[in-house]
């Protein structure tokens, strides 16, 4: 190559390294801590639906109080929900002032016990990546580079469960075991007539329904609106999959079911989807509404309601998981990092974004065809635990 040539390569391959260090991908960008001694924490300054005021603030870093460890948070997952909280449209964070954290879920590595913390949770100590009770109104939200839980509302992270993995563990693998345990209280001793019928499909949460029924022996019929999604449904374990842009649901699951209906059914859309559904559930059954795609509002059946007993009702994670014990809580924590470990459940990985860069990955997350992408995630390095911390106070 001539020397002018080789100029020119290395132009176009530094130009291609700096897209690759702008731009997030699967691989962790170069890593960005916050001072020494201090905790960087993404705050929403006010509520603003057209234009979120979100900025990166630091403070010093709080402490494990007794019977508390401090968490250096490692890997927060976004959801939709985050994309509402901080507009000030998600219930579950309606913070009394300002400025003020949001961070649904994530997962970290035990940075210090608190004192007593040793003596209460002999089985928790320092390095020991975990996962704290996020919906636990006591532990305060993730997109922060510590917080200090009770060491009793923590949980260790299997070995073979990953980071971005284990930090996706409160929000969607909980939502859908609370959603099961609502539809088949009891498991019954013939499964085969337990078809749960499902719409977004295609979606993380519906990924996991489809992988966690298969496991427990119930049979699942999926929706999606783009035809392409069924086979990917189908490789996970789908055993139905329902393409609304080429079939008709009530008609295709009484087929499918012949002639009995679906178990039950959870609704991620609302709207038309809602009644749709209903329709399409046997007598006595039930409809879960989680979320709400087509807008705020659903449409129901009455004849299903009236002359079949088949109600539609929420399903919000929040008041399902209050309504648990502690030790139930901790039970299911333990039991759905037990599932990804054992390859049952398969959470996402994808597109990751530096704590200082939030704002980056919420509108990431809200990219229209994201999904086949995967999730999008908020990380801080392990490079960035603040070194000489007291380990035990």
């Amino acid at each position: 190559f001539s020397l002018e040539k080789k100029k020119k390569m290395a132009r176009v391959l530094l130009v291609c390294l700096s897209v690759l260090l702008v731009l997030p991908s699967g691989t962790a960008q170069a890593p960005s801590c916050g001072p020494p001694g201090q905790s960087r924490k993404v705050v929403v300054t006010e509520f603003d639906m057209a234009n979120p005021k979100v900025e990166i603030q630091t403070s010093d870093i709080a402490f494990a109080a007794p019977g508390q460890v401090l968490v250096h948070v490692r890997a927060r997952p976004l959801h939709p929900a985050d994309g509402f909280a901080i507009r000030g449209v998600y219930p579950g964070f309606q913070p009394q002032t300002f400025p003020a954290v949001p961070g649904i879920e994530g997962m970290g590595v035990v940075a210090q016990l608190g004192k007593g913390a040793k003596e209460a949770c002999p089985d928790i100590a320092v390095g020991m990546r975990v996962v704290p009770d996020w919906l636990d109104p006591a532990t305060p939200n993730s997109w922060q580079d510590y917080v200090a839980v009770n060491c009793s509302s923590v949980v260790k992270v299997p070995a073979q469960v990953s980071d971005l993995s284990a930090s996706q563990l409160a929000l969607n693998p909980m939502t859908v075991m609370g959603m099961i345990e609502s539809l088949v209280p009891v498991d019954p001793a013939d499964k085969s007539d337990v078809y749960i019928l499902q719409s977004a499909g295609g979606s993380t949460l519906g990924k996991m329904l489809v992988q966690l029924a298969k496991h427990l022996g119930y049979k699942t019929i999926s929706t999606v609106r783009r035809c392409e999604q069924a086979e990917e449904l189908k490789k996970l374990g789908a055993d139905h999959v329902i393409c609304t842009a080429t079939d008709k649901v009530q008609e295709s699951v009484f087929k499918i079911t012949e002639g009995k209906g679906a178990w039950g059914a959870v609704d991620a859309v609302a709207g038309e989807m809602t009644a749709e559904l209903q329709d399409s559930v046997k007598a006595n059954g039930k409809v879960l509404v989680y979320g709400a795609l087509a807008g705020l509002a659903y449409k129901g059946s009455v004849i299903s309601s009236l002359f079949r007993n088949v109600p539609v009702e929420g399903f919000w994670i929040n008041l399902w998981w209050l309504s648990l014990t502690p030790a139930q809580r901790k039970e299911r924590m333990e039991g759905v990092l037990a599932f990804m470990a054992a390859g049952v459940l398969t959470p996402h990985s994808g597109r990751v974004f530096n704590l200082d860069d939030a704002l980056t990955a919420i509108q990431d997350e809200a990219r229209v065809g994201r999904s086949s992408d995967g999730k999008s995630f908020i990380i801080t390095s392990d490079k960035c635990l603040m070194q000489g911390i007291k380990q035990e106070l």
